[in-house]
């Protein structure tokens, strides 16, 4: 923000962190040749694949905050619009993606103690989870990347602790059992 302050010259506040929020989130791409190199052991890999969202997740509030203060500024939008804006987006998708994410992640852990899918197909189902729990944050009008990122958690937890790191696989290996067969 101070950056942008300094180099763009009558830039709103407002507008000088907006910058400073979309650019301070690392780029996973930078850190793909060490997340997909098998050598690397996987505790290391998954740490540095979740820290890379994590950081995208937490600038997605400030990022919302930061427009919906420019639309405030600008009179495009009233206090009370900006409010309902907010809550809408930051609280609604918090416990949308928590509420979701929670719900799918027992149902995919009950599932399996149940012996009623086979482990090859967890990482579609976690797929699944997500297209559905944007779909359903977007159509309420709150944040479904939002949405998405807390239920990634919350779900996330949930498997971990019931041992099904396996539901995780999709991600790291384009060889796995489920993508030769859909070949």
């Amino acid at each position: 923000a101070l950056g942008a302050l300094l180099v763009v010259p009558g830039i709103e506040p407002w507008q000088a962190a907006l910058v400073g929020v979309i650019l301070a989130p690392t780029d996973a791409a930078l850190g793909q040749a060490v997340v997909s190199n098998m050598r690397v052991p996987a505790v290391i890999r998954n740490a540095l694949n979740v820290e890379s969202g994590l950081n995208d997740g937490l600038a997605l509030p400030f990022v919302t905050i930061f427009i919906t203060v420019g639309l405030v500024t600008t009179g495009a939008d009233t206090d009370l619009q900006a409010v309902q804006t907010l809550a809408l987006a930051l609280v609604g998708s918090t416990i949308i993606g928590a509420a979701a994410g929670i719900a799918g992640g027992w149902l995919l852990r009950r599932a399996a103690e149940l012996g009623l899918g086979r482990r090859r197909w967890q990482p579609i189902a976690l797929v699944a989870l997500a297209v559905a729990i944007y779909l359903a944050a977007d159509e309420v009008g709150a944040s479904g990347f939002l949405a998405v990122w807390v239920a990634g958690l919350a779900a996330g937890t949930l498997l971990r602790r019931g041992g099904m790191e396996e539901a995780f696989e999709l991600s790291e290996a384009s060889n796995t059992p489920v993508i030769m067969e859909l070949r």
